[in-house]
């Protein structure tokens, strides 16, 4: 009676590693499946991505108005002060600002400068993620097992745009999605530390999580390394992303 109850297991544990589409539940559910299976198809990264395209348009059906209000609102402010510092004239400000705020450009930024902030920072998440695998914790898999372990914990990044876009077509406010410690410094998002505390989200947290298990798979360790070395790898780098692009991604 074991043996055919063991290779029902199997088979199924099997469907869940070799299919890419039951992956993108696997990787929520039994994300160390998941991972070892991404490793076994390295060349499946696309799903994951085409997953966080669908979400970033998903996102900006839902958000888009209330990101393009805040938008204007941010370049009114600093075009007010451009004019007050003597650096524009009031008929030039205005100019300027019905072109940003009625051509094509804010559309195409909404869409897609989303999708080169991820496809940097998920390179540069990468290469951490193989020096921590391969130095750190003593694996030897090459770049592109790790670019697919980064690509498959994005899963839980398309959970938090379409979250994040409900929220914040509910609350008609930028702010309106906040999901972690950003919520204590919202009322000041100018702030060092509001750029800083945002970057601790649940979601954030959760893909770090993602990825640290991927690593772990990757170099043969326990999990709880992998996930370690993550988070801090992971969460270092949003803060800096933040810092410089003026608020997380």
């Amino acid at each position: 009676m074991s043996e055919p109850t063991s290779t029902t297991e199997s088979a199924a544990a099997e469907a869940v590693v070799v299919n890419p589409y039951s992956r993108l539940v696997s990787v929520i559910t039994e994300p160390t499946a998941a991972m070892r299976g991404a490793l076994k198809k390295p060349g499946q990264w696309w799903v994951p991505l085409v997953l966080t395209v669908i979400g970033i348009v998903l996102f900006a059906i839902l958000a888009g108005d209330v990101v393009r209000d805040f938008s204007i609102q941010k370049m009114q402010e600093r075009f007010t002060q451009m004019v007050a510092d003597g650096r524009l004239t009031q008929d030039q400000a205005d100019q300027f600002m019905e072109r940003q705020s009625h051509g094509g450009m804010m559309t195409i930024g909404l869409y897609l400068g989303p999708i080169v902030n991820i496809f940097i920072f998920n390179f540069v998440l990468a290469l951490l993620a193989l020096l921590v695998g391969n130095v750190i914790l003593g694996g030897n898999l090459k770049f592109g097992h790790y670019w697919t372990i980064i690509w498959w914990s994005s899963v839980i990044g398309f959970l938090s745009f379409l979250i994040s876009g409900f929220l914040m077509n509910i609350t008609g406010d930028i702010q309106g999605a906040q999901l972690g410690l950003g919520i204590i410094t919202k009322a000041n998002p100018e702030s060092t530390a509001h750029k800083i505390l945002q970057v601790f989200d649940v979601f954030r947290i959760w893909q770090a999580i993602v990825a640290g298990i991927g690593v772990a798979v990757a170099a043969k360790v326990s999990n709880g390394k992998g996930i370690v070395w993550m988070l801090v790898v992971f969460l270092g780098l949003s803060i800096i992303m933040s810092l410089l692009l003026g608020g997380a991604m």
